[in-house]
């Protein structure tokens, strides 16, 4: 099916996050595009969600192989897919600087310095493990909710891969504290004698 969509020819009908959405032809002016608000998705293709009425027209005019639309297209309602997905967007990113700004939190203890004689306060200790929590269950959220976002996704790679480097670097702590103490215990420390 042909959809001459105003002054945009040559577009296509079809379904996008399962909506009826009228997808424009490559090549085609990203000004005329954006000045009828349409959206590019991660593949490159331009879309914008049909309005009921526009839906409505496709629907009684399924049978034909073209459908014009003459008169120009009202701003979208305000409670359209393409308002609602905008709105998770811009969600979606106050969830991801929240979740920068816990991680960022967590990592301020450890740059304080407990006075010597003092016992660290327990809100100290408990604070970074409690952000670090936190900044990862934003970032879920974010994924769950709007996984084509791409704060997300770079904030969800970079905890995976902060998670994997602590990991690691728990793993090589043991395993040398390990070797410590089996050279202590086998009388291989320097200037100390079993005998």
């Amino acid at each position: 099916m042909i959809i001459h969509y105003y002054s945009l020819s040559w577009c296509s009908y079809g379904l996008y996050q399962e909506n009826p959405a009228v997808f424009a032809p490559e090549n085609t002016d990203e000004i005329l595009l954006r000045q009828y608000h349409f959206h590019q998705t991660e593949d490159g293709r331009w879309y914008k969600f049909l309005t009921e009425k526009e839906y409505d027209i496709i629907i009684k005019n399924s049978s034909a192989n073209i459908i014009s639309f003459s008169s120009e297209p009202s701003s979208p309602p305000e409670h359209s897919p393409e308002n609602r997905n905008s709105m998770k967007y811009s969600t979606a990113n106050w969830l991801c600087i929240g979740s920068v700004l816990a991680f960022l939190l967590g990592l301020a203890p450890l740059f304080y310095t407990v006075p010597v004689g003092s016992e660290p306060e327990l809100i100290m200790l408990l604070c970074p493990p409690f952000m670090w929590l936190t900044a990862l269950i934003l970032t879920a959220i974010v994924r769950i909710r709007c996984p084509e976002n791409l704060f997300g996704k770079i904030l969800m790679i970079s905890y995976s891969l902060l998670i994997l480097l602590a990991v690691i670097g728990i793993m090589l702590l043991i395993a040398a504290c390990n070797g410590i103490a089996d050279a202590c215990f086998n009388c291989e420390c320097i200037g100390y004698d079993m005998s």
